[in-house]
């Protein structure tokens, strides 16, 4: 992937932490933590103490694996979290948005934490409370586009979010090269800032210009109605 790829450590770029690493293979956890530059940030992640889709967790186990989650990023020195969910697949043929119950599960069970970041393709799952914002990706920067392609989406996507600051949360494909991603960004206008995950938390928390938005649940029955139409058919 990207880390061992020209141009790391020349931007700020913030890295998934698969926490049950931890005792699964800290070996390579400490070779992460060992190689990082000081533009290298690294987040909790995804969604537990390992890959889960919360929607598809019963309820009452939920807070105990968040809670788990809670305590590796104390132990791993991590502030942010990140959550996914594909239990109804993905953007475009599912609903990857959160309820808003579950996010309050993660809220209260994660209360150190400077923000969440949720998605993988864009999603539209937004709030903010107490100043800690949860922001959804806004764009997934595939290495199958081109950079005019890209280039074109950023400038779009910043037209038709006219207000500012415009928080845009970009997930870069891991296999990415950053001298690539670093050529696409310096063609952007002065308008554009690319600032690091953790001063981007705290400013989306502390002036959100997005608009608070939760999951459907009319949209998530159809989703997975979908899904089981596909399944069946």
């Amino acid at each position: 992937g990207a880390w061992n790829q020209p141009g790391r450590g020349k931007i700020p770029y913030a890295w998934e932490v698969t926490m049950n690493w931890s005792w699964i293979a800290p070996a390579m956890l400490k070779y992460f933590y060992s190689q990082a530059t000081p533009n290298d940030y690294f987040i909790g992640s995804l969604s537990g103490p390992g890959y889960i889709d919360p929607k598809a967790v019963p309820e009452n186990i939920l807070p105990v694996m968040i809670d788990s989650a809670s305590a590796l990023m104390k132990y791993l020195d991590l502030n942010a979290f990140e959550i996914m969910d594909y239990s109804e697949g993905s953007t475009i043929e599912g609903n990857t948005d959160l309820p808003q119950k579950i996010i309050n599960q993660y809220y209260n069970h994660m209360p150190d934490v400077i923000g969440f970041i949720n998605g993988y393709a864009p999603s539209y799952t937004f709030t903010v409370k107490n100043k800690i914002p949860l922001v959804s990706f806004d764009y997934y920067l595939s290495p199958d586009r081109t950079e005019e392609e890209i280039l074109a989406d950023l400038k779009e996507l910043a037209k038709i979010n006219p207000q500012r600051p415009y928080f845009l949360l970009l997930h870069v494909r891991q296999w990415n090269n950053i001298d690539k991603v670093i050529h696409i960004l310096n063609g952007l206008n002065k308008e554009f800032e690319v600032i690091p995950l953790d001063r981007f938390l705290k400013l989306a928390g502390e002036k959100p210009t997005f608009q608070e938005h939760y999951l459907d649940k009319k949209k998530s029955v159809t989703a997975k109605a979908n899904k089981l139409n596909r399944q069946n058919g």
